[in-house]
């Protein structure tokens, strides 16, 4: 499969239009565009990066909102049978510390602290102005 991080060497189908994909460098969710318009929130939808057909979520971060919004028994295979319920709390952390938009938009815990830090960091940028406003109307 043609990922946005190269072609796939590895790929384990979660439930038909979500998918597991590796590469030799890096890897996450595909989800089908219409798996995810089903499945995702647009707020999550918008965390993917979309890729003609699918939306990826890459595996260091974006996973999470995969994971939080539409958790699968399936995904306990990725993470070497760890729990689904600790995933899910996993990916809650991962979303408070490095999705703060999302977290705020679907009302889930965020680190603010983080938040402000990534409100400056020119490397956020687009995000940066949205960022600046949620913050402001939840102080």
């Amino acid at each position: 499969m043609i990922t946005p991080w190269g072609n796939s060497d590895y790929k384990f189908d979660i439930e038909d239009g979500l998918s597991w994909v590796s590469t030799p460098s890096h890897g996450g969710f595909m989800a089908s565009v219409k798996w995810a318009e089903k499945n995702l929130t647009q707020e999550a939808r918008d965390e993917g990066e979309k890729f003609g057909l699918f939306y990826a979520f890459e595996e260091d971060c974006a996973y999470a909102v995969v994971v939080c919004e539409a958790p699968r028994p399936s995904m306990e295979k990725l993470y070497l049978d760890v729990p689904l319920s600790k995933l899910v709390e996993n990916a809650r952390h991962t979303i408070a510390n490095w999705f703060p938009i999302y977290a705020i938009k679907r009302n889930l815990e965020y680190n603010r602290e983080r938040a402000e830090e990534l409100a400056n960091a020119p490397w956020y940028f687009p995000h940066q102005i949205e960022l600046i406003k949620l913050l402001a109307l939840t102080a």
